[in-house]
C-alpha cells in the first residue's frame, strides 16, 4: 500500500468507526425475540478525523504498518467520540475501535481490503449497549463524506 492508500484506509475507517456530525438519525425496533434493535446513522466529514499511521518498514504501506485516528464532533448529539487503531497485514487491515454516544460506549473490531465500502462486528459495549451486538457499517456518500451506521441488539 501507498502513502495514500494509508490515508484513504485511515480516513475511511474513521468514517467508520466515528460516527458523526451532521444530524444523526436514530430509528428503533424489535427482533423477533424480545431483544431490542437500536440502529444509529451519522454522517461524518472525513475532512474532521485526526489520524496519524506509522510505518515500521521500508516501504511505503507493509504488513505491520498502522494508524489511528480519533473523530470529536464539533456539536453535541448522540455521538461523543470515536477511536480506532488499524495494523496492515498482507493486503488486509484489521481494524479495533470505540464510540462513545450517549448512554454508554461500542467496541467494534474487524478485518477488511476495502475501507470505503464495510462491516465490523460490534463486540460489546457499556452502558446501555453492555450486551450489544451488531455491525458498524461503513458507505462513502460523496468524496468528503461517510455514512456510519450502528445496528446493535442487546
Amino acid at each position: 500500500m501507498t502513502a495514500q492508500s494509508v490515508r484513504a484506509a485511515s480516513v475511511a475507517l474513521v468514517a467508520s468507526a466515528l460516527l458523526a456530525i451532521a444530524a444523526p438519525v436514530v430509528a428503533r425496533g424489535s427482533s423477533p425475540s424480545a431483544e431490542k434493535t437500536t440502529t444509529l446513522r451519522f454522517t461524518v466529514p472525513t475532512a474532521a478525523v485526526k489520524a496519524h499511521a506509522t510505518n515500521v518498514g521500508p516501504h511505503a504501506m507493509s504488513p505491520g504498518d498502522g494508524f489511528q485516528e480519533s473523530y470529536r464532533p464539533r456539536n453535541t448529539g448522540p455521538l461523543r467520540r470515536q477511536d480506532a487503531i488499524g495494523i496492515a497485514t498482507y493486503g488486509r487491515g484489521m481494524f479495533l475501535g470505540s464510540i462513545s454516544v450517549t448512554g454508554g460506549q461500542i467496541l467494534y473490531a474487524g478485518a477488511t481490503d476495502n475501507q470505503d465500502h464495510t462491516s465490523y462486528a460490534i463486540l460489546g459495549g457499556t452502558g446501555r449497549y453492555a450486551r450489544a451486538s451488531g455491525t458498524v457499517q461503513l458507505r462513502p456518500i460523496s468524496s468528503t463524506r461517510v455514512r456510519i451506521t450502528l445496528t446493535v441488539t442487546g
